[in-house]
């Protein structure tokens, strides 16, 4: 929505990406990193309601909150009237909705990000990609494999079998969540370039944290921790 609001567009997974979003979560210091790859300045600060009585806020801004006093999370706040803030929250079962301010100030922690052009800004329009174009950089930073066309992982097979333990991102639809507990036993054979699978083990770690948007779908993302095998 930031990056929207200065006339830019940039698929939500990249900025999962580019924030280091894995199991715990996107941290702050992830968005300030995001940000500052697009040349935005980020200014991070602890506030209380009466910030929403200031006159010359910037919108929209970052809150951080503890959604349903459940989930650490981020909403995207977009404007604020009197009785109600419009906020955009990242799940795209919710998008952008109002949000009453009793109900913002009993889940928000208080901690807010402030993004703005710096002097080297440009807008950016990324061309359409999937998430698998986005691979060998999770790959690389996050021992991550994103399993949206699983032929695509071959000729990676042997960086992957040089890992112990592997991070393995599944999409599926909002139906299908329900069968996946976490600390459920996983199997899964992935291809080789000798033409043939390699069998990986292991745990569903988390499952449905992040619910996204996928070739016009809304997905959620399970995540297990998977065992190479021993070499």
């Amino acid at each position: 929505m930031i990056l929207k609001k200065y006339h830019s567009q940039v698929s939500l997974a990249h900025l999962r990406h580019d924030a280091r979003t894995n199991l715990e979560g996107t941290t702050a210091l992830g968005l300030v990193k995001t940000a500052q790859k697009f040349n935005l300045k980020t200014e991070a600060f602890k506030a209380d309601m009466s910030l929403f009585n200031t006159a010359d806020i910037q919108y929209p801004f970052i809150a951080h909150v503890f959604k349903e006093g459940e989930l650490l999370h981020y909403y995207v706040v977009l404007k604020n009237t009197k009785n109600y803030l419009v906020i955009a929250d990242p799940d795209p079962d919710v998008g952008v909705v109002k949000m009453t301010k009793e109900k913002f100030a009993q889940e928000w922690t208080g901690f807010v990000l402030f993004m703005v052009p710096d002097d080297e800004f440009e807008p950016v329009k990324e061309k359409k990609r999937n998430l698998w174009s986005l691979f060998p950089y999770m790959f690389k930073q996050k021992w991550q494999v994103h399993l949206d066309e699983k032929k695509d992982i071959a000729h990676l097979m042997p960086e992957i079998k040089a890992k112990d333990e592997l991070q393995i991102v599944i999409y599926l639809p909002v139906n299908k969540i329900g069968s996946i507990k976490k600390g459920q036993a996983i199997h899964m054979s992935l291809p080789n370039s000798s033409e043939t699978t390699d069998r990986l083990s292991g745990k569903v770690a988390t499952v449905g944290v992040y619910p996204v948007n996928i070739h016009g779908a809304s997905v959620y993302e399970v995540i297990c921790k998977m065992k190479v095998p021993s070499r």
